[in-house]
């Protein structure tokens, strides 16, 4: 059996063939052959020529290979060239008689160039750069001369001034002095990302003032996220909650508000509720109770506030609390005062209306002693009023902090007392009261001050010690001299003060439960007193047993330092 080409060459009439194979790189990849009519026609000499052939038609068809395909690759180059969404921009460099590089020429670009640059890519074609942009200096030769020694791409972000433009750049050393670059305007996002650089400069400045104005705001200010985490405090929250800074950040919210509502003991779940849930500000419906941790309770009053963004989203809460301890006993004391004012007032005012009214009716039939006798408690009665309004317009005027402008001069000890017990001689002789000690004191002991404010400490003391003392017992005055000081002191055998109020003693109002209600006073005698005392640098306090009696010390500087 013969093969098909055999076949068919006989059956064209052929009876003769040479062949060679076509090869590359020692592959077969084709053959050629020479066929003939007649027989025994080829010979050796035959072979060899068409062996030569089969070596030039091998070499022949690669080269045609590569002319095709370069031509290709051409087409393709020049396709992107031209529809490439970026610049791109051919270059030579320009050499001076050194061989130093001193500019560069523009040699092509693609239509892009227009686009990005704003000039048109032909009339740069084959002109300096210099030129084109009238320029001194060719525009950022050190990085297109820095490729050369590299042979690496360079890639830099600029703001070229000539165009007013920012660009994108990439340049790539080509060989032979030439190089190319593919640039792109980022102007608009330069300009996008410069605005967002200040308006993210000027949203960090407006935080750190709100910082600054959360920080040192009287009251206490905390934000929280919407996780009820607490992001931000201010001073007056660590002053207030007793808590460091670092004790409540990224706490919940349950964790840094020790609070409770006041009558009811519970914790104030409905505010977060409001706030968190409803997105709605809410305030205590009470007054709360904070419990710090070191033990101390303090009242106070609050709001909170959701933050929400423009679609009603929920982004965190703002919480402010204050102190309304002092507020609250504010208005103790002025209910107290109010109580204790009209009950003061009405006293004498009633005693003095009661003998007006019967010396009215009764005059005509009163013998003279009698009327003097009733004009003489309406005296008293009159006095006491006095005493009161005094005692008023000085704490007043002790609050308003007016009080301390004394007139200094130097004053025996022994008058002051003296003129004190002078001013108590209506109550003495109706309690029939003895002081001891008077006598005993130097008539040569001075000190400086002002004579009047002193002797009203000191009729204070001696008011108290006669009011809260029996009938008939006795008030000892001692004053004892120290190196720059001297010490008097008061003692009585009344009433004593409870242990368990002796400290609230010289606030203002106040009145110790077991005379409160059965011994006429308006509570401020005490709280002037130690205004006074401390206002000439001295000290004031006392050592009392309730029902044995108390004895009251007032250390004072014998001479007063701006004297």
């Amino acid at each position: 059996d013969y093969p098909e080409w055999r076949l068919a060459a006989e059956k064209r009439g052929y009876r003769a063939l040479i062949a060679i194979p076509l090869k590359e790189n020692g592959k077969p990849f084709g053959l050629i052959g020479i066929y003939s009519n007649k027989t025994n026609v080829f010979s050796y000499g035959d072979l060899e020529v068409l062996s030569s052939y089969a070596s030039d038609l091998v070499f022949g068809l690669r080269t045609l290979q590569l002319r095709t395909s370069r031509t290709e690759a051409e087409v393709k180059l020049e396709k992107l060239y031209t529809s490439m969404a970026e610049g791109v921009a051919f270059y030579e460099y320009v050499r001076d008689k050194k061989n130093r590089i001193v500019n560069y020429t523009i040699l092509d670009a693609n239509p892009a160039y227009k686009h990005h640059s704003g000039i048109d890519p032909d009339f740069v074609k084959g002109k300096l750069v210099t030129e084109v942009f009238g320029v001194k200096k060719p525009p950022y030769l050190k990085e297109y001369t820095d490729i050369i020694k590299t042979k690496k791409p360079v890639v830099f972000e600029t703001y070229f001034s000539p165009l007013d433009r920012y660009f994108y750049v990439s340049a790539v050393y080509l060989g032979q002095d030439r190089f190319s670059t593919i640039f792109q305007d980022i102007t608009e996002r330069k300009n996008i990302e410069n605005s967002l650089a200040k308006t993210n400069k000027e949203i960090h400045s407006q935080k750190q003032k709100l910082e600054v104005i959360l920080r040192d705001m009287g009251d206490a200010v905390f934000v929280t996220d919407t996780e009820k985490k607490v992001v931000l405090v201010n001073r007056a929250m660590e002053n207030l909650f007793g808590l460091a800074e670092k004790e409540m950040m990224g706490k919940s919210i349950e964790e840094v508000m020790m609070l409770s509502y006041e009558s009811s003991g519970k914790k104030p779940d409905d505010l977060i509720k409001t706030v968190f849930d409803k997105k709605k500000p809410a305030r205590p419906v009470e007054t709360l109770t904070l419990n710090r941790k070191n033990g101390v309770k303090l009242s106070v009053d609050g709001v909170a506030t959701p933050l929400v963004d423009e679609n009603e989203k929920l982004v965190g809460t703002v919480w402010i609390f204050r102190d309304v301890t002092k507020e609250r006993e504010l208005t103790k004391l002025r209910s107290e005062f109010v109580s204790l004012a009209s009950h003061q007032l009405r006293s004498p005012l009633t005693g003095i209306k009661w003998f007006v009214q019967l010396l009215l009716d009764e005059v005509e039939k009163m013998k003279p002693m009698e009327v003097k006798q009733y004009v003489e408690k309406i005296g008293s009665s009159n006095e006491k009023l006095i005493d009161l309004v005094n005692d008023l317009l000085i704490t007043s005027r002790i609050d308003e902090g007016k009080y301390d402008t004394r007139k200094l001069e130097k004053v025996k000890v022994k008058e002051l007392l003296g003129n004190a017990i002078l001013q108590e001689s209506a109550p003495l002789r109706m309690k029939n009261i003895t002081i001891e000690g008077l006598d005993k004191i130097s008539d040569a002991l001075s000190i400086e001050g002002d004579s009047v404010q002193l002797i009203q400490v000191f009729s204070n003391l001696l008011d108290n010690a006669v009011n809260y003392s029996p009938y008939g017992s006795k008030v000892k005055i001692g004053v004892k001299k120290l190196t720059k000081e001297i010490v008097l002191s008061i003692q009585d055998r009344g009433m004593g003060i409870p242990n368990s109020q002796q400290k609230k003693i010289f606030e203002k109002f106040f009145r110790a439960d077991n005379v409160a209600k059965t011994i006429p006073g308006s509570g401020l005698g005490l709280y002037m007193a130690i205004n006074i005392v401390e206002g000439h640098g001295g000290k004031i306090w006392f050592e009392s047993k309730e029902n044995k009696g108390t004895t009251f010390f007032v250390k004072l500087p014998i001479k007063q330092k701006n004297g």
